[in-house]
């Protein structure tokens, strides 16, 4: 098998999403579209305004006299400074990573194999670029995906006709997508899919 073809079998196996990844990005769609519609749904099934409002304020009373306590504001104060560190470590991580397997790329193809081309790291680089811009296009325009899928499926929590259904089937779909497209901009954004080793039968 020659390394184009090797090379172009890597990427289909990180694009063609497996059986498990459609269920958790159709689980992680039907999640948000649950949260979002929540309200509409308690009120489907007859729960009052008043009965929501008064669970609402009953949180909400529970976690500001929780938020209001000193350990409570030094607890978030940590939080945030270590979610602060961890992502400036996690795309230093990945830069030295990427520029690492750069590294070990040329020296497989240059002294191990002795072909002196870099082929293989240019198609490497451009993928991650490409793959890079669309992980930054995707977290964009997720919203208006969101939206639509909202759009989609609200009218079946009001009337379940099968038109409406459909939507809704639509609608999860649609987002599911979305969600998905990330899952795998980030693999190949991040992760060192090109390489043999990465699969295993």
């Amino acid at each position: 098998m020659s390394a184009k073809s090797t090379f172009a079998g890597r990427l289909f196996k990180v694009i063609v999403p497996t059986r498990v990844q459609v269920l958790v990005s159709i689980f992680l769609s039907l999640s948000v579209l649950i949260a979002i519609e929540s309200t509409t749904i308690l009120h489907r099934f007859s729960i009052s305004d008043v009965a929501v409002q008064g669970s609402r304020d009953q949180l909400q009373n529970r976690f500001s006299d929780v938020s209001n306590s000193l350990l409570a504001s030094n607890i978030a104060l940590v939080a945030f400074w270590s979610v602060v560190g961890l992502l400036a470590y996690l795309i230093c991580w990945a830069g030295y990573n990427f520029l690492v397997e750069a590294r070990n790329e040329v020296t497989l193809e240059t002294q191990y194999e002795n072909l002196g081309r870099h082929g293989g790291i240019i198609q490497t680089i451009a993928v991650k670029a490409v793959s890079c811009l669309g992980l930054v296009l995707t977290i964009l325009m997720f919203r208006y995906a969101l939206a639509l899928a909202v759009a989609l499926v609200s009218p079946v929590i009001a009337d379940v006709i099968v038109g409406n259904i459909l939507a809704a089937i639509a609608g999860v779909l649609a987002l599911a997508i979305a969600i998905y497209l990330i899952i795998m901009f980030i693999t190949l954004t991040f992760s060192a899919w090109y390489r043999p080793e990465a699969f295993t039968d």
